[in-house]
């Protein structure tokens, strides 16, 4: 009876595998089966870039945080580091650091400014001359 129930299974097996080879493909299956392609294109895409791209490493240095280090260095105020930075785009320097390590560029500023911006920046150039800022 075992024999006879595993055989008729077998029967239905082979049956229902072939009407459904006879079958005419159906639209939800076919679209389904794109869309399971175009995530697997999509995933694999993603995974290529991840993979292919280069560990870069990051930036430590950042030009406002080295300003604003500077400045607390070398102890200057809001007005001194402002009128540093308004000199240095005039001068279209890339920043104000250029005029605290270039004493020449200081000067050079100071001679053509005049009025409270000339003494905001010899304050500057005074609390360099002593050295650590104090």
């Amino acid at each position: 009876m075992n024999v006879l129930l595993a055989q008729m299974t077998l029967d239905d097996f082979y049956r229902s595998t072939r009407e459904s080879l006879n079958e005419a493909p159906s639209t939800g299956r076919i679209v389904a089966l794109l869309v399971v392609a175009a995530a697997l294109l999509i995933l694999l895409a993603v995974l290529h870039v991840r993979y292919s791209r280069q560990a870069v490493p990051k930036t430590v240095n950042h030009q406002g945080r080295l300003t604003r280090e500077a400045s607390k260095a070398l102890s200057l105020q809001s007005d001194e580091l402002a009128q540093l930075t308004r000199a240095a785009e005039e001068q279209s320097l890339a920043s104000p650091l250029v005029l605290l390590l270039c004493p020449s560029l200081l000067a050079r500023t100071i001679a053509t400014k005049a009025g409270p911006e000339r003494e905001v920046l010899m304050r500057v150039a005074k609390r360099l001359e002593r050295g650590k800022g104090k």
